[in-house]
């Protein structure tokens, strides 16, 4: 939830005064909010008016968003190409949405050439590799926020994206990751993927304009076996938009646990089989007894076998202090005799202790001293 905000329009792609635009170019409107609401939608009427006919042209909305700053965009293109070597106008009114009311119009204009844009396509496929590594271990707070509280092993798969190209030059991308079945996407759903798809649907934007082309993906572990697909999808304001599938070998929750703890990541073939006998390969190592290190936060990792030394002497000396403390616990009390009496002293108190006398021995010893009294009586 967010509080109604008030925009205004700083700009229009393509700029006023351009000419020679192809025919199916998009339009991007760009405008800030007040209070600011970054990466939002901008809020805006927008129309595109041929200045020759005075009709307004069809116009169809792209998902776009900014990336940097505060900035909040629009992205347009026309449903069909425009006329060639026409005059267009495009007039953009912000929202204020306290008041419910339309601003005063931004206006640009540009002229169309004979051409359209060239195809927006994508060079190379994607390429997959596995690897274990740390993640951050997350706490959810009551109201729905998360903290991270350590480290967790995790199955990570790194994705080599390809590089697109053509179409109107800027361009927005996700990374889809999905279970067994690559996401279908349309011509009008290039941000929200459609059909097809059962159980988890994660996602990423990729800032693919920045240059950034490998992406980190946990393969997350679930109760019943499944292959990871990845879908890469690039588009541009004009609505162009090119895909790439791909996806790993299928995975049981065991053997998810196990390439986790793998020592050296994982790049696999193009060919399924061949990837297949990567990843097995790669799993009976991970599960040789001699590399499966047994983790303690006390002394590090310890591969299985003999103690060392060291951890020998440490676990002696620690059975031998608490042998002497048990001693020192049971040895017996001096007694607290009243003021006056003197102590026998912890010679004599050790010795009773040592030779401490059963109840039958008791009895006996009573009776005969019973027996002697009586004999120096009659005497």
């Amino acid at each position: 939830m967010r509080y109604p905000s008030a925009f205004s329009i700083s700009g229009v792609s393509p700029a006023s005064g351009a000419i020679s635009v192809p025919r199916d170019t998009g339009i991007i409107v760009s405008g800030v909010a007040t209070p600011a609401i970054p990466g939002e939608r901008l809020g805006a009427e927008v129309e595109l008016i041929d200045v020759e006919s005075g009709l307004a042209v069809a116009l169809r909305e792209v998902s776009w968003y900014s990336r940097h700053g505060t900035d909040n965009v629009l992205a347009l293109h026309p449903v069909e190409p425009l006329a060639a070597l026409h005059d267009f106008r495009v007039e953009a009114r912000p929202l204020d949405e306290e008041k419910g009311e339309l601003g005063p119009a931004f206006v640009s204009s540009f002229s169309t050439s004979e051409a359209s844009l060239e195809p927006l396509v994508l060079s190379g496929e994607l390429v997959l590799s596995l690897r274990g590594g740390e993640v951050d271990r997350v706490e959810y707070g009551p109201c729905g926020g998360t903290n991270a509280v350590g480290k967790r092993r995790a199955l990570l798969a790194d994705v080599q994206l390809p590089t697109p190209s053509g179409g109107q030059g800027a361009y927005r991308s996700n990374l889809y990751f999905t279970p067994d079945t690559p996401v279908r996407v349309g011509a009008r759903d290039v941000a929200w993927p459609f059909g097809g798809v059962s159980g988890f649907n994660q996602t990423q934007s990729v800032d693919i304009e920045s240059g950034t082309s490998l992406v980190s993906q946990e393969v997350i572990q679930l109760d019943e076996e499944y292959a990871g697909c990845f879908t890469f999808v690039v588009w541009d304001p004009a609505g162009n938009f090119a895909q790439a599938s791909a996806c790993l070998p299928s995975l049981t929750s065991e053997e998810i646990g196990a390439l986790a703890q793998a020592d050296e990541p994982v790049e696999l073939a193009a060919s399924d089989d061949a990837a297949e006998e990567q990843v097995d390969a790669a799993i009976t190592a991970a599960r040789r007894p001699d590399r499966a290190p047994v983790w303690s936060c006390a002394v590090g990792a310890i591969a299985p076998g003999s103690p060392p030394a060291w951890l020998a002497l440490l676990l002696g000396s620690a059975v031998l202090a608490r042998a002497r403390r048990w001693r020192v616990e049971n040895r017996p009390r001096q007694p607290q005799l009243p003021d006056g009496e003197r102590s026998l002293g912890p010679r004599v108190l050790a010795s009773t202790h040592a030779h401490r006398r059963s109840p039958s021995d008791v009895l006996a010893l009573s009776a005969r001293s019973v027996a002697a009294r009586g004999a120096r009586a009659r005497l």
